[in-house]
């Protein structure tokens, strides 16, 4: 999106207090922003360390206001998060989206929260230039494509996998392509209809994203979102 397109967007203009890590700020009229459709590596506070780039994420946030804090805001469909944040898309006075600037950048990951993909496919776009020049997080080990077959067990977190459909499964709540054996795709069944054909994966190749989840031994890569699925020819 444009400067200009990013600022006909803009619904308020307000005041950053604090840039709490990269991907989300304190304003001065103490509402807490969390940056819609990215996410960056942790920020250490109170003497933790702080995740791979999480440090350079938070400085060119910093960069960015150091002269000018006024940034503005507009919304998507769902406003507020379970912290009780406010969900927003951030834009600097001269139309700079804060959030594309670090996807440029490779100090941030695209992610959708549904029901908030507006910006999805420009966000999906800038992502792969970053990762297609090993900028930023794209240099880490952790951030590439791994084959489900050789993912450690103990892997979690937000991972990116490839794999051939091994099987396709059903549960009374969820439904499961199986990569290997210890990692399965987990879909619940409110979100089957973005799922057509599941059962037609099978032997298939894949690529998925998403957190996984350890349950009872196995890892599930929880799927939401039809985006975060594609085939591999």
């Amino acid at each position: 999106m444009t400067a200009q397109q990013q600022l006909k967007q803009v619904q308020n203009w307000t005041q950053v207090k604090t840039i709490v890590d990269g991907d989300t700020l304190h304003l001065q009229d103490d509402r807490k922003i969390r940056l819609i459709g990215i996410n960056t590596p942790e920020l250490g506070h109170r003497g933790e360390a702080s995740d791979p780039f999480g440090l350079q994420a938070w400085q060119a946030v910093w960069k960015l206001l150091a002269n000018n804090k006024k940034v503005g805001l507009y919304y998507d469909r769902e406003r507020k998060d379970r912290y009780k944040r406010t969900l927003a898309y951030v834009v600097l006075p001269d139309g700079t989206s804060i959030e594309e600037y670090l996807l440029r950048q490779g100090l941030a990951v695209s992610i959708v929260v549904l029901p908030n993909d507006r910006n999805l496919s420009c966000y999906r776009t800038l992502e792969k230039q970053a990762r297609k020049s090993g900028k930023g997080l794209w240099q880490l080990p952790e951030m590439q494509w791994f084959q489900a077959a050789k993912l450690s067990a103990k892997a979690e977190g937000y991972r990116f996998v490839s794999g051939q459909v091994l099987a396709y499964n059903e549960s009374r709540k969820y439904l499961y392509l199986k990569l290997s054996k210890n990692l399965s795709v987990q879909i619940a069944r409110k979100d089957q209809k973005k799922f057509e054909h599941l059962k037609s994966l099978v032997g298939k190749k894949i690529q998925v994203r998403g957190w996984i989840h350890r349950y009872k031994g196995k890892q599930n890569l929880r799927l939401r979102v039809r985006d975060n699925l594609e085939l591999i020819d």
